[in-house]
């Protein structure tokens, strides 16, 4: 069954809580990704800046306290240039999925959450299409805490609402 929550903007009872995405990589972002031309190629699962700077979008997980679906944000990690390479490759051919997990860190800026760009988190590929997930390293950022421990609806609805009512 779907999250259900009754909205503090408008007093209606929303279904369901939209993930949250995001376009680029920050750096990609303050660049300007749309103008950044020949240094930085974006598509909608892969960024590379400068032929140096490599990302793969991925969906972090964070489970919501009593609920049965966890809460998505679609984030960017970033990956070495191997990495990057083989995976691509691998996405290509539907054949991501048998790749091992890596390393990378976290590239976005996450609303309600201080200082998340820089993070260690484990990249785990899943094959047929879909977006790798992540998961933190153990720390005691706020965010690692709400994957490992689960975070409260409050939390990510107050995040959510000024999104449902731009």
């Amino acid at each position: 069954m779907a999250v259900r929550f009754t909205c503090t903007k408008c007093g209606e009872t929303h279904e369901g809580l939209p993930d949250i995405g995001f376009d680029a990589p920050v750096f990609a972002e303050e660049m300007g990704a749309g103008a950044g031309g020949a240094r930085i190629r974006l598509t909608s699962d892969f960024c590379e800046i400068d032929g140096r700077y490599f990302f793969v979008r991925c969906v972090l997980p964070v489970p919501v306290l009593g609920e049965a679906e966890p809460f998505g944000w679609g984030v960017w990690m970033s990956a070495g240039e191997a990495t990057f390479r083989r995976y691509a490759e691998l996405f290509e051919r539907d054949e991501e999925g048998t790749m091992a997990p890596w390393a990378g860190y976290l590239s976005n800026r996450l609303p309600a959450y201080e200082n998340t760009v820089g993070l260690i988190g484990r990249i785990r590929p899943r094959g047929e299409g879909t977006r790798p997930l992540v998961e933190l390293e153990p720390t005691s950022h706020l965010l690692a805490v709400h994957q490992r421990d689960g975070m409260p609806l409050s939390f990510i609805q107050g995040v959510v609402e000024p999104l449902l009512h731009r």
